[in-house]
């Protein structure tokens, strides 16, 4: 009896499909991030035309110029 458990048991396990390894947690965030840009933090400053304080930050400088430009006007 013993021997015909075990031998069952066996095609059991040999018939089961392997346990596939549970995805790193770099693997995971690599694939969240999959397909995405970072986009780079606005750097350049426009200025009150009053105070001379940053009013807010853009991405590129002719940016920053065209919303001068429309402030001190």
């Amino acid at each position: 009896m013993n021997h015909e458990l075990a031998t069952a048991l066996n095609q059991i396990i040999a018939q089961a499909t392997p346990a596939t390894a549970e995805q790193s947690i770099e693997d995971a965030f690599a694939t969240l991030l999959a397909g995405t840009t970072p986009q780079p933090a606005p750097r350049h400053p426009v200025r009150c035309p009053v105070t001379g304080g940053v009013y807010a930050f853009v991405a590129t400088a002719e940016e920053a110029q065209a919303w001068n430009d429309r402030l001190a006007a």
